[in-house]
């Protein structure tokens, strides 16, 4: 999902998000297929299950009326089960700790001219070696790839395109600017902890919001995820079950508190899976946040 700033910088503002991110994987899926718990062997463990709460606090500030920064701070907790293929006992890990921080820039190269004109934002973002990576149960470290942290310095570049497309009346008779976004980025991956890569990530997304009451806004987006296959460097794991190609429709609400506080929720749903070998996937992910502008 894109919970990010789709209107160009105004001199000034500040915004603070904090979000909440649930993904429950427990779901194998061979290729585009629904498969059962080790359909496709793999050569040291099966996956089961992995439950992912993830807490993102971001700070953002318009420095002029083209420039903008953030900064994001993830904060993970994360429970993982898998099957020994040696001895078919089951593996657990569960811990929590702070993920990679990330820093960004966005850029207005097209501003816009009236209300109803286009926007173009460029950014970049570079994520920093900051997350924990040592997370461990009472007998090994946990794989590099389910750590809060990568260990790597990562880097992403972005556009995004938005507009007013029309003014529409809310079911209180009042009209408002019905906006709608396009988003686009690519991020690459280095190597971090004991050299392994992610694999890099490709993500579009469009959408929008219609303001069904005065403070209360109906949004919608669609979602695609591209993610390469991993490099495994000194670590031995099998790569050959990583990478996918992911789509979703996000449906959602948001709620204007007062002038300057939101609140939001948007419910991920799948309309095509495709994974590498066999991973295990969710059948819905949900993101609830808040944000406050001063």
């Amino acid at each position: 999902m894109d919970a990010g700033l789709h209107e160009e910088p105004r001199k000034g503002a500040v915004r603070l998000d904090v979000s909440l991110q649930y993904i429950d994987q427990d779901r194998p899926r061979a290729g585009v297929h629904p498969a059962a718990v080790g359909q496709v062997p793999n050569a040291e463990h099966n996956e089961i299950r992995t439950i992912n709460r993830v807490w993102n606090v971001r700070a953002d500030y318009d420095i002029d009326a083209r420039w903008g920064a953030s900064l994001q701070l993830p904060i993970i907790a994360r429970s993982h089960d898998h099957l020994s293929v040696d001895d078919g006992s089951n593996e657990h890990w569960s811990f929590t700790g702070a993920g990679d921080l990330i820093a960004l820039v966005r850029y207005a190269v097209i501003t816009k001219k009236d209300e109803t004109g286009p926007s173009v934002l460029l950014t970049a973002s570079v994520k920093f070696p900051t997350g924990r990576t040592s997370a461990r149960n009472e007998k090994e470290r946990a794989e590099v790839s389910i750590q809060p942290g990568t260990g790597s310095f990562d880097f992403t570049g972005g556009a995004i395109y938005s507009q007013n497309a029309a003014k529409l009346p809310n079911l209180q008779g009042h009209y408002s600017w019905l906006p709608l976004f396009v988003s686009g980025s690519y991020r690459v991956n280095n190597p971090g902890s004991r050299r392994y890569r992610m694999g890099d990530q490709v993500q579009a997304n469009a959408g929008g919001s219609f303001a069904i009451l005065d403070r209360l806004d109906l949004l919608a987006q669609a979602n695609l995820l591209v993610k390469l296959r991993d490099d495994n460097g000194d670590t031995g794991e099998d790569t050959s079950f990583t990478g996918g190609t992911f789509a979703y429709l996000s449906p959602g609400l948001r709620w204007h508190l007062t002038k300057g506080l939101s609140t939001y929720g948007l419910v991920q749903l799948p309309v095509y899976q495709y994974v590498s070998q066999e991973q295990i996937n969710s059948a819905w992910n949900l993101v609830v946040g808040a944000t406050f502008e001063f």
